[in-house]
């Protein structure tokens, strides 16, 4: 009988242990660090534990900051977001930790063991700063930090005060960033710059232990009006990160100050006063958008520009676009950017000619890519609500056998040069990107292009496009033929004596026929006119 009660207790006893572990615990999401609290610290816990053996996760379900079942890169990518460039809060539970939703599969034993660690020597410090002031509007700014512990990263808010307007520029002082992040912006606190870094993702970089290094340099704009004076730096919510553990350290804020000299000339400066006012975001759920390109007419072997146009109802911070053509009419030259991307921006455009495969149904071949982000520390940077933008211009040539008739630039997602598969889509200026099934309207408008029979007009000889003759049309050929000057502007225009060639004998022929008494130029010439012995040449130089 006692044996019996011993095994039916050690039953009870074991059932409650493995329950027990499967119970739960109340968190909050995104916590990947078990602190208490959403931060920094969390994204480079999680990255640490990824990619560097670091400490395990006391609860899963708080790491996985995104919702999608599973820890990955992309948590401590949607904390920086949601951080530091106003992306998307994490779900429930958050901002107060909670149970488990229902259907929250990952394991959950404990929360809440993973308090701040303590180093007496840490410290950030705002170092002075002296600005020039007058018709010199920009200062620079460095902070530095101490710590008795090598570091993985850093996070603090300086305070913008009546003097600072915007950020131009920011720098790694510490030498430790390779793939890492760092930012410098006021997304997140209208009042305040966020400055976030990371020294590495998947790397093993760190800031080593030490005092007063520095480590940040932010090239900023005064406040247009900014009159001669001290203004004090001020610096809040500060956090370093033990590069081993990922768990955060709360230092000392030092304050400095900077001294302008000169009273701001008028319109000098930048920030809300030059700019306007930065209204906190909007929902990008409502958001409408149109994509729009324009077309026109244009003969065979002619170029044609094509502007690529953006309207929506929010200040746009960046674009990405997939526009797809029909490669066996039309041959992509180039990308001309009209909306300016600054320097802390980012770009990047490609086009792809290919004709390997038959027909035009997809967008495998023949097609323009891309994507552009204004700015990162500004949105003054950023594309006005309820205007007609125009970001690029197209600009293309039509091939010496397209077909007589319209052909189509329509926006098709998926094409892909050298990175992944490019979906058209905006970004609002919080940093949310903006797809057509998640904004209130999205509309896209191709364009036609007309391919005109015939050859385009033009003067025999004129080989700058000038629609005149003379000797700077010699000089021009003669660039193009030995100096690398690049192609003419047509062809055919610039065969003088209408051999079907593009050779010496053509600014001879220019030059006989206007300083030497040499016999008139072929047709059609003095006039413009279309070419009445077509060859091979057309109007463009062949691809």
């Amino acid at each position: 009988m006692i044996r019996r009660i011993c095994v039916v207790l050690l039953a009870t006893c074991m059932v409650a242990v493995i329950t027990r572990g499967l119970i739960a615990a109340d968190f909050l999401r995104g916590d990947a660090n078990s602190d208490g609290t959403l931060s920094l610290a969390d994204a480079q816990f999680t990255f640490s534990h990824l990619f560097r053996q670091g400490p395990e996760f006391e609860c899963e379900s708080a790491a996985n900051a995104n919702s999608d079942a599973k820890v990955n890169v992309a948590d401590g990518i949607w904390i920086f977001n949601y951080l530091f460039l106003n992306g998307p809060a994490p779900s429930a539970p958050f901002p107060a930790a909670g149970p488990a939703p229902e259907g929250d599969s990952l394991p959950c034993p404990s929360y809440g063991n993973g308090a701040p660690l303590d180093d007496p020597a840490a410290e950030i410090e705002a170092l002075d700063a002296v600005a020039v002031g007058g018709a010199n509007g920009a200062a620079v700014l460095k902070l530095a930090i101490s710590s008795s512990r090598a570091l993985g990263g850093y996070s603090v808010r300086l305070r913008k005060g009546v003097a600072l307007g915007g950020v131009e520029s920011e720098k790694d002082l510490s030498g430790t960033l390779d793939d890492g992040m760092l930012d410098v912006n006021d997304f997140s606190h209208r009042d305040a710059f966020s400055v976030s870094f990371l020294c590495t993702i998947s790397g093993t970089g760190h800031i080593a232990a030490g005092a007063h290094q520095p480590v940040l340099e932010v090239g900023v704009c005064l406040r247009p009006g900014t009159r001669a004076g001290e203004y004090p730096l001020v610096l809040e919510g500060a956090e370093l990160i033990d590069a081993e553990s990922g768990r955060a350290i709360e230092p000392r804020v030092v304050p400095g100050t900077l001294t302008v000299l000169e009273d701001l000339a008028p319109s000098v400066g930048c920030g809300p006063d030059a700019c306007g006012p930065l209204d906190p975001p909007a929902d990008p759920s409502q958001l409408s958008a149109t994509y729009a390109l324009e077309g026109g007419s244009a003969y065979r072997g002619d170029e044609i520009a094509v502007a690529f146009k953006i309207r929506a109802t929010q200040p746009l911070g960046g674009y990405a676009f997939s526009i797809d053509f029909d490669e066996a009419t039309l041959r992509a030259a180039s990308i001309e950017e009209i909306a300016q991307v600054r320097d802390d921006g980012f770009k990047r455009y490609e086009l792809d000619n290919g004709t390997a495969a038959e027909g035009n149904g997809g967008i495998d071949e023949g097609f323009f890519v891309g994507a552009a982000v204004f700015s990162v520390s500004s949105a003054c940077a950023a594309l006005p609500a309820d205007v007609d933008n125009e970001v690029l211009r197209l600009h293309l040539e039509v091939r010496a056998n397209a077909a007589i008739g319209e052909t189509e630039l329509r926006f098709l997602d998926g094409a892909q040069a050298s990175g992944t598969p490019v979906r058209n889509s905006v970004t609002v200026v919080s940093g949310s990107a903006v797809f057509p099934e998640t904004a209130s309207s999205f509309v896209f408008v191709g364009a036609k292009v007309n391919v005109l029979p015939g050859e385009p007009a033009f003067v025999r000889g004129d080989s700058n496009g000038d629609a005149s003759v003379n000797i700077s049309d010699a000089s021009a050929t003669l660039g193009f033929l030995f100096l690398g000057n690049g192609a003419v502007p047509c062809a055919d225009a610039a065969d003088a004596n209408d051999d079907g060639a593009i050779d010496i004998a053509d600014p001879i022929a220019t030059l006989q026929y206007l300083f030497l008494g040499g016999a008139s130029l072929p047709a059609p010439f003095p006039q413009r006119g279309g070419d009445p012995t077509p060859d091979a040449l057309g109007c463009k130089i062949p691809a």
